[in-house]
């Protein structure tokens, strides 16, 4: 795509009216089908980014430059051009467009500042710990007993593993996995049972395991491919429900200890 907008931008500002100059309009017809092709590939990248990780966040934060390309597409023959052997049409049909697509990627800009502002409305509460002071919203007020928790059961300098996503855990806690990855999504796992997983956790023995939430939209579930894993927590593990005072709702946090 970057060299197919760099050819462009490097072709002629304009294209001499000579009806002999065949190869040269053939070329700038080409060139516009392959910038329409690039720019509907972007979109189309950029589109799918989102739904691997399907809320708010990373879906609003794409769509108005999703709309940006996607209107790009409505005029392949035009693409990029920089100059037209006809000259500007005297046609209104551009300058309707140019306000739909001004009309419609301003709609959205607003409708996700005013869905922002509404969200971060809801973190109300302060949560003060050592590594990080956050807003979060009230519901969420276990984490700060939680990252107690764990810096009180690991000694620094000892691993905790989570089992999920929630790689800030490592982070807000200061106890990290010898991991390269802090998450398990698809493909961070190591292979396709989670053996690897098993076999570290049996070697490093952390005290204390970390469920998160294991069934995200749009990914599979991680027991679905770390059922290696899953029978080895089984095995060393036991869930310690006392762990949090005032734990979160089910499915989003399961505190896990080392058998004795």
């Amino acid at each position: 795509c970057a060299w197919i907008w760099i050819r462009a931008f490097r072709s002629p500002s304009t294209v001499e009216e000579d009806d002999e100059d065949e190869d040269q309009d053939e070329e700038s017809r080409a060139l516009a089908r392959s910038r329409f092709f690039s720019a509907a590939g972007v979109s189309l990248a950029i589109t799918l980014s989102a739904f691997p990780r399907a809320d708010f966040t990373h879906i609003m934060t794409i769509y108005p430059t999703v709309a940006l390309l996607l209107f790009a597409l409505g005029g392949p023959a035009r693409l990029g051009q920089r100059g037209s052997r006809r000259g500007p049409t005297a046609s209104a049909r551009p300058a309707r467009r140019i306000r739909v697509e001004a009309a419609v990627v301003g709609g959205l800009l607003l409708a996700t500042t005013f869905l922002s502002s509404r969200y971060d409305a809801t973190l109300t509460h302060r949560l003060s710990i050592e590594r990080a002071d956050l807003w979060v919203k009230p519901r969420d007020a276990w984490l700060g007993q939680l990252i107690e928790y764990i810096q009180t059961q690991i000694p620094k300098g000892e691993p905790l593993f989570v089992y999920g996503h929630e790689a800030q855990w490592y982070f807000l806690s200061d106890r990290y996995t010898p991991r390269p990855f802090s998450q398990l999504y698809p493909g961070m796992t190591g292979d396709t049972t989670g053996e690897e997983l098993a076999a570290m956790l049996r070697e490093t023995r952390p005290r204390i395991v970390v469920q998160g939430v294991v069934r995200w939209p749009g990914t599979p579930s991680l027991p679905h491919y770390t059922m290696e894993l899953e029978r080895t927590l089984d095995e060393l593990y036991r869930s310690d429900p006392f762990a949090v005072p005032s734990p979160p709702k089910a499915g989003v946090l399961r505190v896990l200890k080392l058998r004795e």
